[in-house]
């Protein structure tokens, strides 16, 4: 008869591990322009759904593959799932990834913006400068400048060229 395949803890991690680069792979197919979005969205949903419910909060590649998923069911739904992100984040900020905190809100803001919410696209980058100003010294210099340049750039969408200029000096 048939034997249950007993699954290594090393396997399984190694299988996650598998599954996020897949999963990077068809997200750098979403912010290619020439590609049908929804369709490659879809792809990412089709892919991670069966494992959702095994997707812990506390591991870096298991958070990375849901985060991607919200962003493809953003992307197909055309709803930003605000609270999930956040409970996203507060599990990357678990995990001392602050970077990946800081992606995730520069999605929201990016997302927003293109949505012409420019006030909130903004409210979003300086909750994150907030937010991360205890990790300061622990967040590398292109995440350091990305946030600068993306509040710089919302400053001025909003108007408010003073502390856009402020950001401008900092990039």
């Amino acid at each position: 008869g048939d034997k249950a395949k007993l699954v290594s803890p090393f396997d399984e991690v190694e299988s996650f591990k598998e599954l996020m680069l897949e999963v990077e792979e068809m997200r750098n197919l979403l912010i290619d322009e020439q590609s049908d979005q929804k369709v490659n969205a879809q792809k990412i949903i089709d892919k991670v759904t069966p494992v959702l419910d095994k997707l812990q909060t506390n591991r870096y590649e298991h958070i990375r593959i849901k985060e991607i998923y919200l962003s493809a069911l953003t992307i197909t739904t055309e709803q930003l799932h605000k609270q999930a992100y956040y409970e996203i984040m507060d599990c990357y900020e678990e995990i001392h990834a602050y970077s990946r905190l800081l992606n995730c809100y520069n999605f929201l803001s990016w997302y927003a913006y293109a949505n012409k919410q420019f006030h909130e696209a903004l409210e979003f980058l300086q909750l994150a400068e907030k937010r991360i100003e205890p990790y300061w010294l622990m967040i590398d210099d292109i995440s350091r400048i990305t946030l600068f340049y993306n509040l710089m750039f919302m400053y001025y969408a909003v108007s408010d060229g003073e502390n856009g200029s402020l950001y401008k000096e900092q990039v």
